[in-house]
């Protein structure tokens, strides 16, 4: 009789482990943490039925005695816990607990939980969208004072070499004397070589300037170098000034002379095309910066401030889940793309070194609400296609009803009805 009572015993907790799934194991062992946030936390108050129901689900699995009423009571007190909790999660209580807490199932926020190494790692972002914002910035505004002075050093230089130019030619009609120590014209010597130290000091800056983004697009620097048209001409007039000098007997000082304006002249012309070549293609990378990059930046840096902002909420209030991460790296892309298309809506002119923080404003707005941005898209997208099928609906209306009709007389009618 004995030996029959242990085998009905054995056979028993047979059929409790093939009754008890992994999935009811593992329920029953998340509603552990459910427990244990609950005391934790202290907000939230359950009944001791509940309490109890929980917590012996753990010990009726361990002793083999789960039964069909003790699953069904179980589930139906974990929904109803599980409904007082919303919007916090078995899911999102995991995600602020680290590894080590779940093996132990107490409920211990520490650096090892996930929505910590999320906090890190937003963090690190944030800081590297500030600095590489803040270089990029510094580096355009460096740019566009640069080429500004360039462009005003060099129209003002020209005009005091007009000036000059006109002065002296004024005073040898007027048989001058010594035009060398005329005053005036040294005045004008004098205003003339200081801007053009300036010049050349504003430019050797801009060639470093210019060196950085070269760098990073793998190109050398300029030469400098003239058409294949003027670098032909002066071949074949310095070959010609050479040749008259051989055949001359005398005066080859004057050759000499004509032959070193000439190389004097195209190497004046190689360093001016050097020059316009670094400023246009400053003013071209200026452009690109002030259109696309530094929005894009503005952009991201709202987004990543809206998913900092938004994590610790989320942390507060322990709904951080999986789901969250996927949705804040998707608001990281929009964000760029919201901040660059932003950029799109102003034209270059539009945007200087005075009133550059506006639109550069709106992209960091439009990366920390993108939903404003797309709603008003969306509106905009609404509004043209309404214009777009207004005529088609009207011109279909017209032709099914043959155009507006006519009011009906009633006095005809009557006498229709009476004939």
């Amino acid at each position: 009789m004995g030996e029959l009572t242990v085998r009905n015993e054995a056979a028993d907790a047979m059929d409790v482990n093939n009754f008890v799934t992994q999935d009811i194991i593992q329920i029953v062992k998340d509603s552990q943490l459910l427990v244990s946030y609950v005391v934790h936390e202290g907000e939230i108050e359950i009944d001791e039925e509940a309490l109890s129901v929980l917590v012996k689900s753990k010990y009726l699995i361990e002793e083999n005695k789960w039964t069909l009423d003790a699953e069904i009571l179980f589930w139906k007190t974990y929904d109803r816990v599980m409904s007082q909790i919303k919007p916090v999660t078995i899911e999102s209580i995991k995600s602020n607990i680290s590894i080590d807490d779940k093996k132990a199932k107490s409920f211990i926020r520490n650096g090892k939980a996930r929505s910590a190494k999320a906090v890190t790692w937003y963090r690190f972002l944030a800081v590297l969208a500030m600095a590489s914002l803040l270089l990029t910035q510094i580096y355009w505004v460096i740019g566009t004072n640069l080429t500004q002075q360039i462009g005003s050093i060099f129209d003002e230089r020209e005009a005091v070499r007009i000036k000059r130019e006109k002065i002296v030619y004024l005073k040898e009609q007027g048989n001058a004397d010594d035009l060398k120590t005329d005053p005036e014209i040294s005045e004008f010597n004098v205003a003339y070589k200081v801007l053009d130290q300036k010049l050349d000091s504003n430019y050797e800056l801009l060639c470093g300037w210019n060196r950085i983004w070269q760098k990073i697009m793998f190109k050398d620097q300029f030469v400098g170098k003239v058409t294949d048209y003027v670098e032909s001409k002066y071949d074949r007039k310095m070959t010609a000034l050479k040749e008259s000098k051989k055949d001359s007997d005398g005066a080859t000082s004057n050759y000499q002379k004509k032959i070193d304006e000439e190389e004097n002249m195209h190497q004046l012309n190689i360093a001016r095309n050097r020059l316009f070549l670094s400023e246009f293609s400053a003013e071209y990378v200026l452009i690109a910066l002030q259109i696309y990059l530094l929005p894009l930046l503005y952009g991201f840096l709202g987004a990543v401030t809206f998913v900092l902002r938004t994590l610790s909420v989320e942390i507060r209030n322990l709904t951080y889940t999986r789901d969250s991460e996927i949705k804040y790296r998707l608001r990281l892309s929009l964000g760029a793309l919201a901040g660059m298309a932003i950029g799109w809506f102003f034209k270059p002119e539009d945007v200087n070194f005075v009133s550059s923080l506006s639109p550069f404003a709106i992209a960091f707005l439009a990366g920390y609400n993108v939903d404003v941005l797309f709603s008003i898209m969306d509106k905009m997208i609404e509004k043209i296609n309404n214009w777009i099928n207004s005529p088609a609906k009207k011109s279909n209306e017209n032709k099914m009803g043959g155009g507006p009709q006519q009011p009906v007389n009633a006095e005809s009618e009557a006498s229709k009805k009476i004939l």
